[in-house]
């Protein structure tokens, strides 16, 4: 009977562990990645393969995820540019969504793009272009690098979180697919906002 409930025990808190796991890994080391300055505002896809890539993890406590998600960033003189790459073998839905959130001079800005390509949020960005192709999903927006509070030429470096929900595929209601740059890890109540850094180097 005791062996029985020590197994027992061992199953329920088998995702406790998992998740205690994945947990210490993030908070050890939170993700970085660069805005690197370019002389050119990236247009071509080889311009932007170039740059440094800020990857998706899936879930509350980030696991591998089932489908790829990266973001690359550029800045060319004080604008912002920023291509998403997310893979999507279906239609894209009105509800899937990718949103960047900057936390600066004291506040949480965002931008949003959705599945039928509008972009809103406080950043004030363009939308430069929004395709599915090859079951890649690609989203590029641009929008002032004053508008998170950088100074014209000067390098800085912001907290940064990337989300993407991904909408319910298939009959029924569902919750959808949720991936991070940092993953929240929050618990049922309530938690503290947990994000990756952002460093933008100067103009060149």
């Amino acid at each position: 009977m005791h062996r029985r409930r020590v197994a027992w025990m061992q199953e329920g808190f088998a995702p406790f562990f998992e998740e205690a796991g994945l947990a210490h890994k993030w908070l050890r080391n939170p993700p970085a990645c660069t805005v690197a300055a370019v002389k050119a505002a990236p247009a071509e896809d080889a311009a932007w393969q170039a740059l440094p890539v800020a990857s998706l993890v899936e879930g509350n406590y980030g696991k591998e995820p089932d489908l790829a998600t990266q973001v690359r960033m550029a800045r060319h003189g004080d604008t912002i540019h920023v291509r998403v790459e997310a893979a999507e073998p279906t239609a894209l839905a009105k509800e899937d969504r990718l949103t960047l959130r900057v936390q600066q001079l004291g506040k949480t800005l965002s931008l949003t793009a959705n599945g039928e390509g509008k972009v809103q949020g406080e950043l004030g960005a363009t939308l430069l272009g929004s395709t599915q192709k090859g079951g890649v999903w690609t989203v590029a927006v641009s929008f002032p690098a004053a508008a998170v509070g950088l100074e014209p030429g000067k390098p800085g470096a912001m907290d940064a979180q990337i989300e993407r929900h991904r909408a319910h595929r298939g009959a029924g209601k569902g919750r959808g697919t949720d991936y991070f740059w940092m993953p929240p890890m929050k618990p049922p109540w309530d938690w503290p906002p947990r994000f990756g850094k952002l460093r933008v180097e100067a103009t060149q």
